[in-house]
């Protein structure tokens, strides 16, 4: 299924960028690049699983979910391993819901245009850096 492969494709981009060896903001901001890169990429698909990803009764929905899942898996992972262990699945659920809500907002207005895309991703980019600033100030 073509959404199915979507998903995973972005999951799979996410890894990547926070498996590498750079520091916390660098891989936030790595890992939201991609996001924008995939979505971009994506395109129609894109433009479709926001559309029908939040029906609890679609296909995308499920798969949307589980992508949820997998990222915040992978950012509690990351951030255990750079001894941020303090942060509550709360606050990594609420950035990935930030991110994901930037995303969401920019890519159902598909077509966007490259220089829409950058503008967004910046956007999110410096909202999260200054949200995990203060999750990790606060713990």
């Amino acid at each position: 299924m073509l959404i199915e492969q979507a998903n995973q494709d972005l999951t799979a981009r996410i890894i990547a960028e926070a498996s590498t060896d750079n520091g916390l903001h660098q891989r936030i901001e790595e890992g939201i690049r991609a996001y924008f890169a995939w979505g971009s990429e994506m395109g129609p698909v894109a433009y479709g699983i926001y559309r029908e990803g939040f029906d609890e009764k679609s296909p995308a929905w499920r798969y949307r979910q589980q992508t949820i899942s997998a990222v915040i898996t992978i950012i509690r992972q990351q951030l255990n391993v750079l001894g941020f262990r303090h942060v509550s699945c709360l606050s990594i659920e609420t950035l990935v819901g930030w991110i994901e809500s930037a995303g969401a907002t920019l890519f159902r207005h598909y077509p966007v245009a490259a220089d829409t895309v950058e503008e967004q991703r910046e956007l999110t980019t410096q909202m999260v850096k200054v949200m995990l600033d203060v999750v990790l100030e606060k713990n």
